[in-house]
């Protein structure tokens, strides 16, 4: 539903776990089903902590979901805010702050992809019964 309310072709993750590498193919797990691609990546608790934080400064996503050491029901807990505070900085930002304005549009999200340059799309409106149409 996701995907197609926000005109995604395909949905890829990564989750660092110690229960990825596959010794007989000598390579590490991706599992792929229609559209999606999960890729296992091998870390644990005893991992470099700062090496975790560079993979997630280059892959720049747009969101960090820690799995280990928090409350995964609720996103909002005392942990799981704690954890992923650690994370900020290092996420795709400018990609949540340009969903979070879409929301604020009516105007179809492939039309304010295409013109995300232009500041005036989505802004323009028919004048009120009453008021003047005027060059703007």
């Amino acid at each position: 539903e996701i995907m197609v309310a926000k005109e995604y072709s395909k949905v890829v993750g990564f989750v660092p776990t110690g229960w990825t590498y596959e010794v007989k193919k000598n390579k590490f797990a991706v599992r792929t089903k229609d559209t999606f691609e999960i890729h296992l990546v091998p870390y644990s608790e005893h991992s470099n902590y700062n090496e975790l934080r560079e993979y997630v400064k280059f892959l720049k996503p747009k969101q960090v979901i820690p799995t280990v050491g928090s409350d995964v029901e609720n996103m909002d807990s005392k942990d799981t805010v704690k954890i992923r505070k650690h994370f900020t900085g290092l996420m795709d930002e400018m990609a949540n702050k340009q969903e979070f304005l879409m929301g604020f549009f009516r105007v179809p999200q492939a039309e304010l992809k295409a013109n995300w340059d232009n500041p005036m799309i989505g802004l323009e409106r028919e004048p009120e019964s009453g008021e003047e149409e005027t060059n703007r």
